[in-house]
């Protein structure tokens, strides 16, 4: 019997991009939203409001300590701000956000009655917008589940809920 002694070919695709090794981080960006008046109704009654303009400030950040993308700035004064990226930035360039106009979630019941939230605008005469300033960027690494909370959790999670009318 003839063997054929061939080796395999491993192929590799051609990867484009970054190529990192097991050190997992994230680059974290901060901007601060400068100092721009929002319409708040200060009256007491909810009849006959009262409207009086009021300087704010919000920051963005661009991931939360988790590695989660954020698409919208801090809530300030019941509202936010939703922030797209425009430009990435690179190692000497911060990136470029630009912002959208105030806007807010409200609690509503859908067709099936369960509650769910849905972004509204706020008033017409206030649709302000702020300029924005980029404070500073982090290399963060992602959080992570300590293990002495794992085994916690499983330890509370295995005992048996207590039985009715048993002490």
């Amino acid at each position: 019997m003839k063997s054929d002694n061939k080796q395999a070919t491993i192929k590799r695709e051609k990867q484009s991009g970054r190529v990192f090794g097991n050190d997992v981080f994230f680059i974290h960006d901060l901007f601060r939203l400068e100092l721009a008046s929002m319409k708040k109704n200060i009256a007491i009654d909810g009849q006959a409001p009262l409207w009086e303009n009021v300087p704010h400030v919000h920051h963005f950040h661009s991931y939360d300590s988790a590695g989660r993308k954020q698409v919208k700035s801090t809530n300030v004064g019941g509202h936010f701000h939703e922030v797209t990226m425009v430009d990435e930035g690179d190692e000497n360039n911060p990136p470029t956000i630009k912002l959208g106009p105030p806007a807010k979630y409200v609690s509503v019941r859908n067709r099936t009655s369960r509650q769910v939230e849905r972004k509204v605008q706020l008033l017409d005469d206030d649709q302000h917008t702020h300029d924005v300033t980029y404070v500073r960027s982090d290399k963060l690494k992602p959080r992570r589940i300590s293990e002495e909370f794992v085994k916690y959790q499983s330890k509370v999670e295995s005992k048996a809920a207590p039985v009715d009318g048993v002490l």
